[in-house]
């Protein structure tokens, strides 16, 4: 649950490096997407996107699930999208009154 604008958003989904090498590109309209939805549901909007690509040996990094790890020859990474919660979706933006 969303507690209030400023709050981080995250959200990721592993992929295999070898098969997607531009996994940014590829998957930023869908990442894009799913976090519209999480903050519609929660009554929020979020602002800009940054992504970081981790490995399973980084900090803060799950396990690899079993299903990714046991295909042979796989090369595991987390793709993380953040933003920050900017404002409710029923406060006016700055600027925009009355």
């Amino acid at each position: 649950m969303i507690e209030s604008s400023d709050d981080d958003l995250e959200v990721s989904l592993w992929y295999d490096a070898n098969v997607h090498s531009d996994p940014i590109n590829s998957c930023s309209e869908s990442i894009g997407d799913m976090l519209d939805l999480i903050c519609k549901k929660n009554g929020v909007v979020h602002g800009n996107i940054r992504y970081e690509i981790l490995k399973p040996e980084d900090d803060r990094v799950p396990p690899v699930p079993r299903w990714l790890e046991n295909i042979n020859g796989v090369v595991p990474r987390l793709l993380v999208a953040v933003t920050k919660v900017t404002r409710d979706l029923h406060q006016e933006p700055m600027g925009m009154s009355g």
